[in-house]
């Protein structure tokens, strides 16, 4: 029932994703609230959560709901990813006019074959997983004109990264 239940949940999310209500916000600030979310579940798993900000990302015009909902999908799959004693890290960086946003984890990495489908809705490779979870991440991402990309070494990790173009509200 619970299964089911989470999965009704993220396929309506899905289905009738909202529309973006950008304003400008801190990006800086709402990975660090995320994270101190998460923070005693890791603990209670006993993964080391940590995060890491770069102070020379600008306040810009982001959803800040929507792109939490997107960071929470991350570290969400991180955390499962990882066993008793490993490591979940998020970090924040400006690269020019974008801001990235990683989650790293030590898991066991991802297979190529599973690569191909991380993004397809309802795949999955976790017993209780709706595999939409990712799905809503990207749709997340190309709302804010940005895109999700992924990099891993099969048993040392992955690290999963959204990026956005930096977008200010305009003044006139």
């Amino acid at each position: 029932v619970g299964a089911l239940d989470a999965l009704t949940e993220e396929y309506l999310a899905f289905a009738r994703f909202p529309r973006a209500q950008f304003e400008e916000d801190s990006v800086n600030d709402m990975v660090g609230a995320v994270t101190e979310f998460v923070r005693p579940l890791a603990a209670r798993q006993g993964i080391t959560l940590d995060v890491s900000t770069d102070a020379t990302v600008p306040p810009m015009t982001i959803d800040r709901t929507l792109l939490r909902q997107a960071v929470l999908n991350l570290i969400k799959n991180g955390l499962e990813a990882v066993s008793q004693g490993g490591a979940l890290t998020v970090t924040t960086r400006r690269l020019d006019d974008t801001v990235e946003i990683a989650v790293t984890d030590t898991g066991p990495g991802i297979s190529a074959e599973v690569g191909e489908r991380l993004f397809e809705p309802f795949f999955t490779t976790k017993p209780q997983g709706t595999g939409l979870g990712l799905s809503i991440t990207r749709q997340i991402a190309e709302e804010h004109g940005g895109q999700v990309r992924w990099s891993s070494q099969p048993g040392e990790g992955t690290t999963f990264m959204i990026a956005l173009p930096v977008k200010r509200i305009e003044r006139g």
